[in-house]
């Protein structure tokens, strides 16, 4: 389910600015699904941080914890 979502915003494609912040939010978000796949939630937890961490940078506040 959560590489769905994350296909899914992939699909809108780069937005006009800051692509370089959801291009990391998505490739981290990536990271994330494929350690918890190998059963990892230590990894999976770093990569969903930095994750989130580049969403709030985006400006994004509602999906991410603020950061």
């Amino acid at each position: 389910m959560a590489q769905q979502e994350l296909d899914q915003i992939r699909a809108l494609g780069d937005p006009a600015e800051n692509a370089d912040l959801i291009h990391t939010m998505l490739n981290q978000g990536d990271q994330a699904v494929n350690w918890l796949s190998q059963d990892d939630p230590n990894d999976a937890n770093v990569n969903i941080l930095a994750s989130d961490t580049a969403a709030g940078q985006f400006g994004m506040r509602v999906c991410n914890y603020g950061h």
